[in-house]
C-alpha cells in the first residue's frame, strides 16, 4: 500500500511540476525595477517593441528573501507568447541603457519554476567544472 501511494505522490509533483513550468511559459522576469505594469511599458520602449497595457495580463513583485537595497523583481505575464518573444529576444537593447545608467539597470530573464531554476543552475555549474578541467588540456 505505501509504495502506491509514495508512486501516487511520485505522480502527482511531476504533474505540478509540469502545470508550473507550463503557467511559467508567458511570463517573464524584470530585475531591479521600480514599478510594474508602467515600467514593462516603458522598457518596451527602450526595446523598440509595439507593447500596449492590454498586451500584459498580470504583473506583481516578488520581494528579496532578505533585506536588501535591491528593487523586488517584477513577473509579467503576456497574453500572448509571439509578444513575449519579441520583448525577450530584443532584451540585448538593454545594454546601452544599462551602461548609461549603472545605477538603473534593468535585467530581463525567464521566469523560471523553484525546480526548472535548480536544474538550470546544476547544468550551469558542471558545464563550468568540465569547461575547467578540460582549461588546457591537449584535444588529440
Amino acid at each position: 500500500m505505501s509504495t502506491s501511494l509514495s508512486l501516487s505522490l511520485a505522480k502527482c509533483k511531476r504533474m505540478l511540476t509540469t502545470l508550473s513550468s507550463m503557467a511559467a511559459v508567458n511570463a517573464l522576469s524584470f530585475k531591479d525595477c521600480p514599478v510594474r505594469k508602467q515600467l514593462v511599458l516603458g522598457v518596451s520602449k527602450l526595446l523598440q517593441v509595439d507593447l500596449s497595457a492590454k498586451d500584459i495580463s498580470v504583473s506583481h513583485r516578488l520581494y528579496p528573501a532578505s533585506e536588501s537595497n535591491r528593487q523586488p523583481t517584477i513577473i509579467a505575464r503576456f497574453c500572448s507568447r509571439r509578444i513575449r518573444d519579441a520583448v525577450f529576444t530584443n532584451r540585448h537593447r538593454l545594454r546601452a541603457h544599462n551602461k548609461d545608467h549603472p545605477k538603473a539597470r534593468i535585467f530581463i530573464n525567464e521566469s523560471l519554476t523553484k525546480i526548472n531554476r535548480r536544474r538550470s543552475t546544476s547544468a550551469y555549474v558542471s558545464k563550468r567544472r568540465i569547461n575547467s578541467s578540460s582549461y588546457g588540456q591537449r584535444m588529440e
